[in-house]
C-alpha cells in the first residue's frame, strides 16, 4: 500500500466475507424469482394470459414447496427492493404531456370517477371485512392502472403480515376483471350508441390494465383507440400523486411516535424521471431500455410475492377481494357511461 499498490480483496478479508454472506443469503431466492419470471414471460408468448398473472399463479402453486427455507431472504428482497426500483423506473414512461392531453371537462370527469372509486373501495372493504391495505390496493388498481398501480401502491404502504397476500390476490382479481371488461365494455358502448370519442374515453377510463384498455379502444375504431389511449395515459400519469398521498397518509402507520415520515426514495426517482422526460429530449433507446428494465423488475418482484403467499390465505380472502374489485369496477364504469350519455365530454 505504501508503494501505491491497489488494495486486494482477499477471500478471507472482511469485505470478501460480507459479499459471500450476501450472495449465499439472497441469491438463491432471487434466482428462483427470476426463473419464475422467465417462465411466465415465455408462457405469455404462447398463451393469452399476461405474464404478471402467470407469474403470480406459478408463485402461488409453488409457494408451499419453495417459498421458504434458503429462498426466503432473496424472495423478500425481490418483493421489496426490486419492486421499489421497478416502480421508480415507471416514471420514464410518462411526461407532463400525458396529463394535459385531455380537455378539462374530460379530465374532470375521469378524476371524479377515480376519486369515487377510491372512496367506494374504502367503504366496501369495511363492509366485506377486508383490511385497510386491501381497500387501498383494490382502489388504486381499479382507479388508476391495474397491476402496476397495485404494485406501486403496495410499496408505499406499511408492511403487515398479510401485505404480500393482499397484493397478490388484488392483482389476480384486477387482471381477471380487466380481461372481462375488455370483452364486455366495447359491446355496451356500442349498444348505448356512444360516439367513437365517447366510447374511447369510457374504455380508457374504466378498463384497468393499459394493454387491455388500448386494445378495447382500437377494437372499435382508430378514433376510439386514440381516445382510449389518451384517457388511459392520463390515468396512469396520476399514479405518482396517488402513491405520494398514500405514502404520506399511511406509510408511517407502523412507525413509532416522533418518527419523521418522508416520501419513499422510489417516488422521488419516479417524479424526477417524469419531469426529466417532460423537459429534456431523452434518446428513445434509453427510454426503451428503462421501460424494459422496469417491466422485468416488476415481473420478478411479483413472482417473489406469489412465492411468499400462502395458498391457504388465497382461498380464504380471495372471494371477498374479487367482490370488492367488481364493486369498484361497476362504480367506475357507471360514472363514465352516464357522463358519456349526457355528452359531458
Amino acid at each position: 500500500m505504501a508503494n501505491g499498490e491497489a488494495p486486494v480483496i482477499r477471500p478471507g478479508s472482511e469485505t470478501g466475507t460480507k459479499i459471500g454472506a450476501w450472495i449465499s443469503r439472497f441469491v438463491p431466492g432471487i434466482v428462483v424469482a427470476i426463473t419464475v419470471a422467465l417462465a411466465s414471460k415465455y408462457l405469455e408468448s404462447v398463451t393469452p394470459v399476461p405474464a404478471l398473472m402467470t407469474a403470480l399463479i406459478i408463485g402461488l402453486l409453488l409457494s408451499g414447496v419453495i417459498g421458504g427455507g434458503d429462498a426466503t431472504a432473496g424472495l423478500d428482497f425481490s418483493g421489496k427492493h426490486l419492486l421499489a426500483l421497478g416502480v421508480a423506473l415507471l416514471g420514464a414512461r410518462l411526461t407532463l404531456d400525458d396529463v394535459t392531453a385531455l380537455g378539462w371537462k374530460t379530465a374532470a370527469v375521469v378524476v371524479f370517477s377515480m376519486a369515487a372509486t377510491l372512496v367506494t373501495s374504502w367503504l366496501a372493504a369495511r363492509i366485506l371485512g377486508l383490511s385497510r391495505n386491501t381497500a387501498i390496493l383494490a382502489g388504486a388498481g381499479t382507479a388508476i392502472c391495474g397491476a402496476s398501480a397495485i404494485i406501486a401502491t403496495s410499496a408505499a404502504l406499511p408492511k403487515k403480515e398479510s401485505g404480500d397476500v393482499d397484493t397478490a390476490l388484488v392483482i389476480i382479481a384486477v387482471v381477471v376483471i380487466s380481461a372481462a371488461s375488455m370483452l364486455l365494455y366495447p359491446l355496451i358502448a356500442t349498444h348505448l350508441g356512444l360516439s367513437q370519442i365517447e366510447a374511447g374515453v369510457v374504455l380508457g377510463g374504466s378498463i384497468h390494465n393499459v394493454p387491455q384498455a388500448v386494445g378495447a379502444g382500437y377494437s372499435l375504431s382508430e378514433v376510439a383507440g386514440n381516445s382510449a389511449t389518451l384517457t388511459k395515459l392520463f390515468r396512469v400519469a396520476l399514479l405518482g400523486p396517488l402513491v405520494i398521498g398514500v405514502a404520506l397518509l399511511f406509510g408511517g402507520a407502523n412507525k413509532g411516535a416522533g418518527t419523521k415520515i418522508g416520501l419513499p426514495w422510489f417516488i422521488i426517482v419516479f417524479t424526477a424521471l417524469l419531469l426529466l422526460g417532460s423537459f429534456v429530449k431523452i434518446p428513445g433507446n434509453i427510454t426503451s431500455a428503462l421501460n424494459h428494465l422496469s417491466s422485468w423488475l416488476l415481473l420478478i418482484a411479483i413472482a417473489a410475492i406469489g412465492l411468499r403467499t400462502p395458498i391457504a390465505a388465497a382461498r380464504t380472502a380471495g372471494p371477498r377481494i374479487l367482490v370488492l374489485v367488481v364493486i369498484n369496477s361497476i362504480v367506475l364504469v357507471t360514472i363514465l357511461m352516464v357522463a358519456a350519455l349526457l355528452h359531458i365530454f
